[in-house]
């Protein structure tokens, strides 16, 4: 209709000032190229966008496993690179006996990562000392195996629960494809079926979710 045209038009006048804003945008996801035949020419710059969104999902990740302090902990490493650990309480704000059990639990988990840097030839510990980073691309790698194994774990329950159920669906596959059902399912029956309905969407959804997780982390 004419409201929808003059919606339509409204949107393309915009067109230019909205490329401009994200050609002027610190992240750099679009850039100014030459004038073309067609006016002027941009570049999307893919590998920036999908390191942003595997930033976001690896963030999210941290958040989960080890709260909002640990998230805090490993944007202040990755904006900042090697620190020590009482500079990772300071500019985390966090107790430093908290920030040393969170350290640990995201060391074991291959988000953070020590390294030892001796003042001396002989590398005695107490005249060594140690500072914690962000391997960007170790914790990439390794967050991306931990999918698929993730994946592969909810097959295996898909496969488990269908077992379960494997005489019943049986029973229905042969009645569909005779066409007859001769048969009425009795009340734990019906509640079998239910349940197994249930389970099967919220397994699909996971491993929807995954797929796309997998996609980003291991296929780009």
């Amino acid at each position: 209709g004419d409201d929808d045209e003059v919606a339509l038009e409204e949107l393309v006048g915009k067109v230019p000032d909205i490329i401009n804003s994200l050609c002027n945008d610190p992240f750099e996801y679009v850039s100014y190229i030459s004038e073309g035949p067609a006016g002027s020419q941009y570049c999307v710059n893919m590998i920036r966008f999908l390191d942003t969104l595997r930033l976001k999902a690896l963030e999210a990740v941290v958040r989960d496993r080890f709260g909002q302090g640990g998230m805090r902990i490993f944007r202040m490493l990755m904006e900042r690179g090697q620190l020590e650990q009482k500079q990772v309480a300071d500019f985390a704000m966090l107790p430093p006996k908290d920030t040393r059990e969170v350290l640990y639990r995201m060391l074991r988990g291959g988000f953070v990562f020590m390294q030892d840097i001796p003042k001396t030839s002989d590398r005695a510990p107490s005249r060594t000392y140690y500072t914690w980073r962000v391997d960007w691309a170790a914790s990439c790698e390794r967050l991306g195996a931990e999918l698929y194994r993730a994946a592969g774990n909810v097959v295996s329950r898909q496969g488990v629960e269908m077992g379960r159920c494997r005489e019943l669906l049986e029973m229905v596959e042969e009645a569909q494809a005779t066409g007859t059902l001769t048969f009425n399912f009795t009340p734990a029956q019906r509640a079998q079926l239910l349940r197994l309905q249930k389970v099967a969407r919220m397994l699909e959804g996971s491993l929807l979710q995954l797929d796309g997780m997998i996609a980003l982390f291991n296929n780009y």
